[in-house]
């Protein structure tokens, strides 16, 4: 089976089948005839990752065949990505969660907690900030990730600031929503004013030189 594996190109499958179903020992055996497995590691964003490519990551970091090198810039990628765009899905992202080490999940966590949840009265103002050309999508996924930070933190759904910010997102999501759904204006606009009469004023002089 491995010197089957040896050939085969490191693709979804690949990555799965290592990642999710394979044992220590023979991923161990695996790694040692593809050294292009750790140069893929060394150069992989884990941002918008496949589910393959992350179980493989994930595999390798806590039997420790990652990198420490790559597996400090995963963790570096995860978490600065997820606090600068609003991503809440690594806090509830099991399969992750093995890149990190020690108190690395806490001490990103509390950074996103402090930078999105710390002062809700000042989010959607924040969020200001980002752009889209699908801005009614865009504020709709940051409603649903504050959701699960605030599930996240176990922050109370009754909770008076959280209500006031989710009524903005909603209206804000609303108006775009119309806005998009709204027909385009009309090319047409109306003559200049006194074009029919002096249209009429020219077809009376057309034929002013014939006898009756």
């Amino acid at each position: 089976m491995v010197a089957r594996l040896k050939s085969c190109p490191l693709d979804e499958g690949l990555g799965s089948f290592l990642g999710g179903r394979c044992e220590r020992a023979f991923v161990e055996m695996v790694l040692e005839v593809r050294p292009d497995i750790f140069e893929w590691a060394s150069k992989v964003s884990a941002i918008g990752f496949p589910v393959s490519g992350t179980l493989l990551l994930a595999a390798m970091a806590p039997w420790e065949f990652l990198p420490e090198e790559s597996r400090l810039r995963l963790v570096k990628d995860i978490s600065d990505h997820s606090i600068q765009s609003l991503d809440a899905k690594p806090l509830k992202d099991e399969i992750l969660q093995p890149l990190f080490k020690g108190a690395e999940f806490t001490d990103y966590a509390e950074r996103f907690r402090k930078e999105w949840l710390s002062d809700p009265a000042s989010v959607f103002s924040d969020l200001g900030r980002f752009s889209s050309d699908d801005e009614a999508g865009m504020y709709t996924d940051f409603r649903e990730n504050l959701r699960i930070a605030q599930r996240y933190f176990e922050i109370d759904d009754d909770d008076e600031a959280f209500a006031e910010l989710y009524a903005e997102l909603d209206a804000h999501i609303e108006e775009l929503e119309a806005k998009a759904s709204s027909p385009a204006g009309s090319a047409w606009s109306p003559p200049p004013s006194g074009g029919s009469d002096t249209s009429s004023a020219a077809a009376d002089t057309i034929f002013y030189d014939v006898d009756d």
